[in-house]
């Protein structure tokens, strides 16, 4: 009973739905809304014959679709698992929706989850803690094995170094003067 009223509802509400585009009802719609439009450079006026075709031929196959619903559900219960056996081929393509599931998964979801999959395993192993972090580790590994080898603890060698640091500073100033 809850899905009657439902669909009760909604074929009502999609009746009027249907009324409002009618030519000759929904004139009331449009002195409603004419406002909104008044600066719109279009204007779709709903009458000419091709039109009203149109509005006979959408409420014919809307009939015509819940009396073949009625038929196969209500008259003749069964049918549907008839037309299911006959054509299982239909069904199945309906049922999986086309395999556009299947498609996407082929088309974007594997090809991505590879490219995460290269930049999880390739890249950031190889190139961020390869090159960015083991070599930033290993540049300050050989720093500090210099400083080692040059902390000797002979004083001469330190006064020496100063002596060599303050000469390559003034000789820098030397150039830059000239």
């Amino acid at each position: 009973m809850p899905m009657k009223a439902a669909m009760g509802a909604l074929a009502v509400l999609g009746t009027v739905g249907g009324l409002v585009q009618v030519p000759w009802v929904d004139s009331e719609v449009e002195k409603f809304l004419e406002p909104s439009f008044a600066d719109s450079t279009l204007h779709l006026e709903p009458t000419d014959a091709l039109t009203a075709f149109g509005l006979v031929l959408g409420t014919v196959l809307g009939i015509a679709g819940i009396f073949i619903a009625y038929q196969v559900w209500v008259s003749r219960p069964g049918t549907s698992e008839r037309v299911r056996e006959r054509f299982a081929f239909l069904h199945r393509l309906f049922v999986n929706k086309w395999y556009f599931d299947e498609l996407i998964d082929l088309v974007v979801v594997r090809p991505v989850a590879w490219l995460g999959r290269f930049g999880q395993q390739t890249f950031e192993r190889v190139v961020v803690n390869g090159l960015f972090v083991g070599g930033t580790t290993g540049i300050v590994k050989a720093g500090s094995a210099a400083a080692r080898a040059l902390q000797n603890g002979f004083l001469r060698a330190y006064a020496a170094l100063l002596v060599l640091g303050l000469v390559g500073v003034a000789f820098y100033f030397l150039i830059q003067s000239s």
